[in-house]
């Protein structure tokens, strides 16, 4: 597992340079996929839900630009983000 502040350091970066196949949760209860990066566009496509959850049946599918991504999770007049990243690599072929 990560220590607090290499996971705070490790969201920030995925956070801005998001990558297929990232995994970001809220205390295990809330979990975000990112499924589709395309970097032209500067869009993303995520799948999200909520424990318990089979997934990807389970999960909402949603469509956002870069910042719409980043404001989203952000805690508001604060600079971190509510959701941490746990891990990148995930198998989501077929998600969307």
């Amino acid at each position: 597992m990560f220590e607090n502040n290499e996971r705070k350091q490790l969201t920030e970066e995925h956070m801005e340079n998001p990558k297929v196949g990232d995994r970001f949760s809220e205390m295990l209860a809330f979990w975000v996929y990112v499924l589709h990066v395309n970097n032209d566009l500067k869009t993303i496509i995520t799948l999200s839900a909520h424990a318990p959850a089979e997934l990807p049946k389970d999960g909402k599918i949603e469509y956002q630009t870069f910042d719409e991504f980043r404001t989203r999770f952000h805690y508001s007049g604060g600079e971190d983000y509510w959701v941490s990243y746990i891990d990148g690599n995930n198998d989501v072929e077929g998600w969307y």
